[in-house]
């Protein structure tokens, strides 16, 4: 049976966390998440921030900005988001970027799927992206707020959340589901767990970055 989230059959729901195809062999990593968006009406703008941790990569890295997409793809049209970037990201820093987003009137669903990515140059001109992707469901309506659905019992439903919400969620680091092909690791900068690919793991253990 296809159940549905906000709007979205399950189905259209995991496709927006699977993982995406990087145009560079050069990435950073670290961790990502998105503040609550303004209330708004159809056709107006509303101001949402980004929080963004680096943790690893080159030094630093340049006019890092978010790379936006949404799902279904067919509201492409109907959604206009203006983004913000930050000059400098320092490995081991944090930053936020302020974003603009504008939903048409004539937008014809309930809810969106707003997946998210960051690029950026080092201090030799070359080009660079994150190695994760986030995402958040959003509510189309009187107000836009990014919401994701309801923690339950339902151990299927976890299973489908970003690591991070899933030991918020009350899971055990150890017990974190991952998509397949890819892994859990503790970062042993903070504590919070990321999933990534078996051979991505195996460097960052070398270097004492992940556990």
């Amino acid at each position: 049976m296809i159940t549905s989230v906000a709007g979205l059959t399950t189905g259209e729901y995991l496709y927006g966390l699977l993982p995406y195809a990087h145009a560079t062999e050069n990435l950073f990593y670290g961790s990502s998440e998105f503040e609550s968006l303004a209330s708004t009406q159809l056709d107006n703008s509303s101001i949402f921030q980004i929080n963004i941790q680096y943790d690893v990569g080159p030094n630093e890295i340049f006019n890092a900005k978010p790379i936006f997409s949404f799902y279904p793809e067919s509201v492409t049209s109907f959604v206009r988001i203006e983004e913000g970037s930050i000059d400098r990201l320092t490995r081991g820093s944090t930053g936020t970027i302020t974003n603009a987003i504008t939903v048409d009137s004539e937008f014809y669903l309930n809810n969106i799927f707003i997946s998210v990515y960051f690029a950026g140059t080092d201090d030799e001109g070359n080009y660079y992206e994150s190695g994760w992707i986030d995402s958040v469901l959003m509510e189309i309506g009187q107000q836009s707020t990014p919401i994701i659905p309801p923690v339950t019992n339902n151990q299927d439903h976890l299973k489908s959340l970003p690591p991070l919400k899933q030991m918020r969620a009350g899971i055990a680091p150890e017990d974190i589901t991952c998509k397949e092909g890819f892994v859990i690791a503790i970062k042993t900068s903070n504590g919070n767990p990321s999933c990534m690919k078996p051979g991505t793991k195996a460097k960052l253990l070398e270097r004492g970055w992940v556990s």
